[in-house]
């Protein structure tokens, strides 16, 4: 049986985040420390998610959808299209994660605050906006697909 593919984007492009590390959820912790405000409970509803996602181990299905992807930032790739596998998130591991992912509308309200973060606050703007992505994918039930990922599967 085929599988869906997606594409995603006509154009050579593909977007993803960079990869996640311990060492950079460090920081995110310490930059959430010292945020204050709706910034700072924003960013320390997302580093819950997030790490606890962390901790889990990586999800195996291969029952999920392919993402035809071109990617302008790998400069060995021929101009072709890639078919790069979506890993949804184990049964398990979305039932564990149920209570720290926020709804819908909560995400889409941390959203519109990170965007007031001034860009002279380049690397908590940075931060928020990277742990959203994650929480955003976890939320869809799938493992976020970083560029580190996405480079393997080429």
């Amino acid at each position: 049986m085929a599988k869906n593919i997606r594409t995603v984007n006509t154009l050579p492009v593909a977007c993803f985040a960079p990869a996640l590390t311990d060492e950079k959820l460090a920081a995110y912790t310490a930059l959430a420390d010292r945020a204050e405000g709706p910034i700072k409970d924003a960013l320390q509803t997302c580093l819950k998610a997030v790490k606890q996602w962390w901790e889990l181990p990586a999800s195996t299905r291969t029952d999920g959808e392919q993402l035809q992807i071109f990617d302008r930032e790998d400069p060995n790739q021929e101009r072709r299209a890639r078919n790069i596998p979506i890993v949804p998130l184990e049964e398990k591991h979305q039932g564990d994660l149920n209570d720290a992912i926020p709804w819908p509308h909560e995400i889409a309200s941390m959203q519109a605050l990170f965007d007031t973060i001034p860009p002279e606050q380049k690397e908590l703007r940075d931060a928020a906006f990277h742990l959203l992505w994650h929480l955003i994918e976890l939320s869809n039930d799938r493992e976020p697909l970083t560029r580190d990922k996405v480079r393997k599967q080429g």
